[in-house]
């Protein structure tokens, strides 16, 4: 839903010698239209870690989840504390009951998750209402 709003605005700048006052204008506010899906843009194996990149939208929050199958329920986020963030994402990190999500501070993200060796994994990032 598109929600716009309209008000005249007049704008006064003054300093110690003196002022000026703009003429009336129209401001209009819109809000904006919803993010785009989250894209990962990069995955590859660094070590023993997952390191991946997915787009973001400045503020919104992230969750990266793991599953050992693709059924819908099987999805569960990372535990607590096996997300390493690099240092060429920026993000605001907090865990909000137990559960981590990342605030978005730029247009991309780039994280590593360790793995095991011997299992089968598949990761997601979904972004958080």
């Amino acid at each position: 839903m598109k929600i716009t709003q309209s008000v005249a605005v007049v704008l006064t700048v003054s300093n110690l010698y003196g002022g000026i006052t703009s003429s009336a204008a129209v401001l209009t506010v819109t809000n904006p239209p919803p993010p785009g899906p989250v894209v990962i843009t990069v995955a590859k194996v660094d070590g023993s870690a997952l390191r991946f990149s997915w787009n973001t939208v400045w503020g919104f929050k992230y969750q990266v989840q793991s599953a050992t199958g693709l059924s819908p329920g099987a999805w569960q986020p990372i535990p607590d504390g096996e997300l390493l963030p690099w240092l060429s994402g920026y993000l605001s990190y907090q865990g909000v009951k137990g559960v981590e999500s990342l605030t978005a501070l730029g247009s991309s993200l780039t994280l590593s998750v360790p793995f095991a060796t011997n299992q089968e994994r598949f990761y997601r990032v979904v972004r958080l209402p």
